[in-house]
């Protein structure tokens, strides 16, 4: 049996070239080379500068990737030694490293079959199924950030609800 596509059905997505950058992207990059800093310190502080006015922060802290920056979260959050830390399992390996890296247990959680995040239900059963699973911090992966995320005002309505931080 031979299927026919349909050209009227058809959508063709005219992706845009990866990754984009004009002169000036190319002359940051090479003032940072020729700059012989190691981690290219001026620039990550201007960046930083330039980032925590452009968001309206009082503080912005440039990391080396995205693993990184949720341990430093997890740490400023003080999760630590047997603290319990539910993460999706839908995701980069880093949702539950850096929660390891903090000497923490990931506990796993199912997923929304709608958003592929984190499901708000199966983290309120999980909190009254296992008597010893107080988690302290709800974790969400930044690697969801090409696929939907969580349905937040559940997370966090369930996060107030069982005093839990979010």
């Amino acid at each position: 049996m031979t299927r026919s596509v349909n050209p009227e059905m058809t959508q063709v997505i005219n992706w845009p070239t990866w990754p984009q950058y004009d002169q000036a992207h190319e002359d940051a990059v090479l003032r940072v080379i020729r700059s012989n800093q190691l981690f290219a310190a001026t620039e990550v502080a201007a960046f930083e500068q330039e980032f925590k006015e452009f968001v309206g922060a009082s503080y912005a802290i440039g990391v080396g990737n995205a693993t990184q920056g949720l341990q430093l979260v997890l740490a400023a959050l003080g999760v630590g030694t047997g603290d319990e830390v539910i993460v999706t399992p839908y995701s980069w390996i880093s949702s539950a490293s850096c929660v390891l890296m903090q000497n923490a247990i990931p506990v796993f959680v199912d997923i929304e079959p709608e958003t592929f995040g984190i499901c708000p239900c199966r983290t309120i059963s999980l909190q009254y199924a296992q008597e010893s699973a107080k988690p302290t911090s709800f974790g969400k992966s930044e690697s969801n950030l090409l696929s939907p995320t969580a349905t937040l005002h559940h997370i966090f309505f369930l996060s107030r609800l069982l005093s839990i931080n979010a």
